[in-house]
């Protein structure tokens, strides 16, 4: 009930902060999640203590969104027309006591859902472009297709779904009651998840992609050519395409994957670094190349700096309770994960880093996976463990170098 008061009351006074102009918006809003939140009668007692409050209306005169002649005839009616004619209609309905009411489990989720509604509902209901412009001040994409992610609140993100298959989502909602919980963003329905950089302050960012295979085996027999993916390839090297791929100036997806995990660090060590923002706001991605332990060496260096011994070890000890997780967690072990992330970040005060991207995470009900044999077609093995136990040592190296004896590039 407390929860379900909070956001009412949180609507309430938004209306009275916004421009008059966005009022009705607000009042969609109050009436939408009204029909969520008010399940018991009990609450209807403190929305109308709240609604029969000279001092709420005052409020509302004060910030010209009613003006006075409108608060003197609302005051009258609430305290003297409504009363009576709620008294006699409705009281021993709606005001006679409720029984004790204990919250079930689909209960805390709706009123979860309803407290993070008040705060994507905020942008709805004050100056789109002032809030959008903070927003994105402050928030980054860092990997990705471009408008995929956008802000939905202060603290969570919309992220467009693929096709209209729910992969991601049910692997969302799988992952929110699994031991993996505390390592991927929080998952507010729809695809509106958790933005973990609300955490940090102007931090160091790095996505990893992790697994020696990044397609799906459903893409290894479609022989549709596009030609956005030769564009790609050539982009990258020019010599790869085939003459009759040069003739038709189109490949198939799964070539280009294939392609791409060869020419990267993808085939031989199971992971590849997708790009990193430094501090200063500097982004960079083009690592398409970087396949060499010392190459992967160097951009870590560079990533960490010499002042970051406790990251270091942050992240280390991070990446060993993850794979102790991942052994334990039913829903690893009955996905394949493919093109899967670990994305590192951290600041001056903290660091973490968490599992994102599971568009591609797909269950798989006829064999049981290890995630570390080599992928043959109807095995279903993305090769993560290989990735991730490789990612630990190059980590793990980097945290025990001599520091002093090194310059970053």
């Amino acid at each position: 009930l407390v929860n379900s008061l909070f956001c009412i009351r949180c609507l309430l006074f938004i209306a009275i902060s916004a421009r008059a102009k966005l009022l009705l918006q607000c009042v969609c809003v109050c009436v939408y999640l009204s029909f969520n939140v008010i399940r018991q009668c009990c609450l209807m007692r403190h929305l109308w203590n709240l609604l029969t409050s000279t001092s709420f209306y005052l409020q509302l005169a004060n910030k010209q969104i009613i003006n006075r002649f409108c608060f003197s005839v609302l005051i009258v009616f609430t305290k003297f027309v409504l009363p009576a004619a709620f008294r006699l209609f409705a009281f021993n309905f709606l005001l006679r006591p409720c029984s004790p009411f204990t919250p079930t489990a689909a209960d805390e989720n709706q009123l979860h859902f309803c407290k993070k509604s008040v705060e994507t509902a905020i942008p709805v209901v004050v100056p789109l472009e002032k809030w959008l412009q903070d927003r994105l001040s402050s928030w980054v994409q860092l990997s990705g297709h471009d408008g995929t992610i956008v802000p939905a609140s202060d603290s969570t993100l919309w992220k467009k779904r693929a096709s209209n298959e729910s992969n991601e989502s049910n692997a969302y909602i799988k992952l929110m009651n699994d031991p993996l919980s505390n390592f991927v963003a929080k998952f507010y329905l729809f695809i509106e998840i958790e933005d973990l950089t609300r955490h940090f302050n102007n931090p160091a960012i790095m996505d990893v992609k992790i697994g020696t295979r990044t397609f799906l085996e459903s893409e290894v027999n479609n022989p549709a050519k596009r030609a956005d993916l030769y564009k790609k390839m050539i982009a990258i090297d020019g010599n790869e395409p085939t003459e009759e791929e040069h003739a038709d100036k189109a490949i198939t997806k799964l070539r280009y994957m294939q392609f791409r995990e060869r020419e990267s660090s993808t085939a031989e060590f199971g992971f590849r670094i997708e790009a990193i923002k430094s501090s200063d706001g500097h982004t960079e991605k083009n690592f398409k190349r970087v396949k060499s332990k010392d190459e992967i060496m160097e951009i870590l260096i560079n990533f960490f700096g010499p002042d970051s011994k406790k990251v270091r070890g942050i992240f280390v000890k991070r990446l060993k309770v993850l794979r102790r997780k991942l052994l334990r967690s039913a829903v690893f072990m009955t996905h394949e994960f493919i093109g899967s992330s670990l994305l590192f970040m951290y600041d001056k005060k903290h660091a973490d880093v968490w599992m994102i991207d599971f568009a591609k995470v797909c269950p798989v009900e006829t064999v049981t996976l290890n995630h570390t044999s080599s992928w043959q077609l109807g095995n279903h093995e993305d090769g993560y463990f290989v990735g991730l136990d490789n990612l630990i040592q190059q980590v793990l190296m980097v945290s025990v170098l001599d520091w002093n004896s090194i310059q970053p590039s």
